[in-house]
């Protein structure tokens, strides 16, 4: 996980406890990889069924379908732009909506 990957709101996780991204997060990533030595234990959370239902997001026949929103997401685990991490997850969806995911930790 880069820091060039994460937007300020996004889900990762510290020491395996999910983590809220700031301004700050992002810049001691960027200077990590500057310095290109590893001080911290951040990293991508994988995306899981819980996940999916923390965002409100539920299996359909044709896809995964966010609730209330009549969104259908294919394929989100395969294909040519596969969506591993929560962050890429929350990345992808503002950048089609423009508005973030409501979740809770």
């Amino acid at each position: 996980m880069k820091a060039n990957e994460l937007r300020v709101g996004n889900i990762i996780g510290e020491f395996g406890i999910p983590l809220i991204v700031t301004p700050n997060i992002i810049l001691k990533l960027y200077q990590i990889e500057v310095a290109k030595k590893i001080c911290i234990d951040l990293h991508a959370i994988p995306l899981t069924d819980e996940w999916l239902v923390r965002f409100g997001i539920a299996h359909c026949d044709d896809g995964l379908c966010i609730k209330g929103g009549g969104m259908v997401i294919h394929n989100i685990y395969e294909g040519h732009s596969k969506i591993k991490f929560v962050h890429e997850l929350q990345n992808r969806y503002f950048s089609l909506i423009g508005e973030e995911f409501a979740y809770t930790l």
